[in-house]
């Protein structure tokens, strides 16, 4: 049984420009989580309630050129409290009353930065910020919060009927090691899984 609750607010201007907020809060009551997981296989167990509650802010804008679109920037953050409001046995030890939910961050954000040099055409630097990620139940490891830097650009033409697009990427550009995800309450301690350079 789970209760949801959110509220937000807009604001645009007629240019394009936007901000947009909204809070909320998630309660579940008897929640199932994993217990353990052991070369692919997962066991799961009764969590009891939960709680889930932060904001999410984004916004945009835009600037300059023909009709102001000749750049723009764009930004969101995630603040999450992910959460067990009972406490329980796990597989690794007793879990407390407040204790994070693993595989959930605290923070998140992401800002862009994108040119638009001619008609059909884009390029932009990406930076990605992920807080730290608790990997088990009893929250003793954790990934440390990471930030990386992309770069992109795109091409479009059109002729007649026929439309031609070309994409171009790389992630990673500072080439960071990081856990690019996790498994959580892997038995054996093996929680990280690298992300790529």
């Amino acid at each position: 049984h789970g209760r949801n609750h959110e509220v937000g607010a807009k604001y645009a201007t007629p240019s394009g420009d936007d901000l947009n907020l909204a809070l909320f809060d998630v309660r579940t009551d008897d929640e199932i989580g994993v217990d353990t997981n052991t070369a692919g296989r997962a066991t799961y167990r009764n969590v009891g309630d939960t709680r889930r509650s932060g904001l999410e802010l984004d916004g945009q804008v835009h600037g300059g050129g023909h009709g102001g679109r000749e750049w723009s920037f764009y930004g969101a953050y995630t603040r999450l409290r992910a959460v067990y409001e009972d406490g329980f046995m796990s597989s690794a030890g007793p879990v407390g009353a407040g204790a994070r939910i693993p595989g959930t961050s605290a923070d998140s954000a992401f800002l862009e930065l994108a040119w638009h040099p001619l008609a059909g055409m884009q390029t932009a630097l990406e930076w990605r910020h992920v807080g730290k990620v608790y990997v088990n139940d009893v929250n003793s490891d954790a990934t440390p919060a990471y930030a990386t830097l992309a770069w992109r650009a795109d091409w479009s033409q059109a002729w007649g009927g026929l439309r031609l697009d070309e994409f171009v990427r790389i992630d990673n550009i500072q080439d960071r090691r990081y856990a690019g995800s996790v498994i959580v309450n892997e038995s054996n301690g093996r929680y990280f899984e690298p992300a790529p350079g």
